[in-house]
């Protein structure tokens, strides 16, 4: 190499150094002073993605076990279902494998339009009456899930209950089965890996996933696709059928579950209504509320509950009527209440699991009622479920009343009733007949504040009477605190009277207690009364 060449490669070295030197002061003093960007924004565009199709499955036809000899463990159809369908809808029906003849559930679909989700809803019914199997059943059709729980049935003596998945979608679903019992937690082999096809149903016996369990409850799993789960339960006490009911799933455990359209026909003291309950994550008590026309029936009852462990409590004797049970606690919980019309020739019963939450709708929302065919001996079947659209306004949407002091009677009453009371001036008594929970908090609000703007006199302070409210939950406790805050901006006290201690440590829980003040919650109405008068230096006279 020249002298010359030698020369020109230093350079270009020298070059190149004192550039890449260049180069990374002014990047690093860029980064460092903070007049060049560390990083690029990410570039990010908004789509609205195009609405699904809206796709129910029904619970399918009443079937049969063990009705051939030559097969102990053989299904066959015993009714068929009768749908009743809302909504521009397709039909067809599912196959259920190794099951002959039209075996399968109802498939319904509403095609979407753009980016507008379909409206659709149906329900299904059956009835039967056989030597092995009898009575009237009915449930909705619903969505599929990749998580859902089946609370109900029984693998006991006298049992005959099956397990119904359906995969209504176009690719395979992969199952698995939790079987909580008396010793807990689960996986059955026979629970394990259960593959279901596309526009296909399995159907699994209860007891081949845990025999002699009296109160078992199932969490469905599934993988690939979601599935429909729903239960089929059936009992036959000695050679007499005991009645059947299919029974839908719920999509998830809470600390809030709604139980509506408990229907009481006639007293029933050999077959008390049972609520079966389940805390799947963590240890908790939960406080069980039984709700009527007029609001809380008794007094609540709380049940201990240990994870993972099924347990059962008779609800308290029931008069003739429609109820909603509410059941709460601290950590999440699934629960179903099971009600029969007696035990013997002709009665029937259901399981009524927790109901899930209505979404808003734009324009209204749909409901589908069942076929009732009433057949001797078990016209009482059908009012069981029909009971379940009767309650649904009247459970989440319970009595309210503003009270007054009526000449001649003792305490303080329903200005409704009794037109004559006279009320405090610029005292609000007000009166919930239920526990608060998600599902009427914000209607409580707004009761409230109607009162308040119809009230003949300014208001200055609003109390609250507490005694029938047996239970708080976080999404009512949020409620309470921004009526709080609503009320104070309007120069408004907010005060309550005979509140139980149990809610009291909920409010405690949820921080209220604090936020309202102890001085803010009094034992008897009476109490609050003479206080308001004596802090706003009223002249009334009880």
């Amino acid at each position: 190499m020249t002298r010359s060449a030698n020369l020109r490669t230093a350079a270009r070295y020298t070059a190149g150094g004192a550039i890449a030197v260049v180069a990374l002061v002014v990047v690093g003093g860029g980064i460092a002073f903070g007049w060049m960007p560390r990083t690029a924004p990410a570039p990010s565009v908004s789509v609205a993605p195009v609405a699904a199709d809206a796709v129910l499955t029904c619970p399918g036809p009443l079937l049969a076990l063990a009705r051939d000899a030559h097969s102990a463990s053989g299904i066959s159809v015993a009714s068929g279902e009768d749908v009743t369908a809302a909504g521009a809808l397709r039909r067809d029906v599912l196959a259920t494998t190794a099951v002959p003849g039209e075996s399968g559930p109802t498939r319904l679909e509403a095609a979407a339009t753009g980016r507008t989700v379909p409206a659709a809803a149906g329900a299904a019914s059956a009835t039967v009456t056989a030597e092995d199997l009898a009575g009237f059943a009915a449930a909705a059709c619903t969505p599929a899930l990749m998580e859902s729980w089946l609370v109900g049935g029984s693998t006991s003596t006298g049992a005959a209950d099956l397990v119904l998945l359906a995969n209504p979608g176009k690719v395979t679903a992969t199952v698995d089965l939790t079987f909580y019992g008396v010793d807990g937690p689960r996986h059955p082999g026979a629970g394990s890996r259960i593959i279901v096809a596309p526009g296909t149903q399995q159907v699994l016996p209860l007891a081949g996933l845990g025999f002699g369990d009296e109160a078992p409850i199932l969490r469905v799993t599934a993988t690939g696709a979601p599935v429909r789960a729903a239960l089929q339960s059936s009992i036959v006490r000695g050679l007499t059928p005991g009645g059947v009911d299919q029974e839908g799933a719920i999509a998830a455990a809470a600390t809030t579950q709604v139980i509506p359209g408990v229907r009481v026909t006639a007293p029933t003291p050999d077959a008390p209504a049972v609520v079966r309950l389940l805390a799947p994550t963590g240890a908790t008590t939960a406080t069980v509320t039984v709700l009527g026309a007029r609001g809380a029936v008794g007094s609540a009852m709380t049940v201990p509950l240990k994870a993972g462990a099924p347990v059962e409590a008779s609800l308290p004797a029931l008069a003739p009527g429609s109820y909603t049970v509410v059941v709460t606690a601290d950590q999440p919980v699934v629960a179903a209440v099971w009600q029969a019309t007696g035990t013997g020739a002709g009665d029937d019963f259901a399981w009524i699991p927790a109901a899930t939450q209505l979404a808003p709708a734009v324009d209204g929302s749909l409901f589908a009622v069942p076929t009732v065919v009433v057949v001797d001996n078990l016209d009482s079947g059908p009012a069981i479920v029909l009971a379940v659209i009767e309650f649904l306004w009247d459970g989440w949407r319970p009595r309210m009343a503003i009270l007054g002091k009526p000449d001649g009677v003792e305490g303080y009453h329903d200005v409704s009733r009794y037109p004559q009371a006279r009320q405090v001036p610029g005292l609000l008594l007000f009166r919930w007949d239920a526990p608060l929970f998600f599902a009427n908090a914000e209607l409580f609000n707004q009761r409230i504040q109607q009162a308040i703007a119809a009230s003949p006199t300014p208001i200055q302070r609003v109390v609250v009477t507490a005694a029938p409210i047996t239970s708080v939950d976080v999404t009512s406790a949020d409620s309470l605190g921004e009526l709080l805050d609503t009320l104070k901006a309007d120069g408004i006290e907010f005060y309550f009277a005979e509140m139980k201690d149990p809610v009291k440590d909920k409010m405690k829980k949820f921080g209220l207690f604090t936020r309202f003040g102890e001085d803010h919650f009094f034992p008897t109405i009476e109490s609050a009364v003479r206080h308001y008068l004596s802090e706003h230096k009223v002249r009334w006279s009880a």
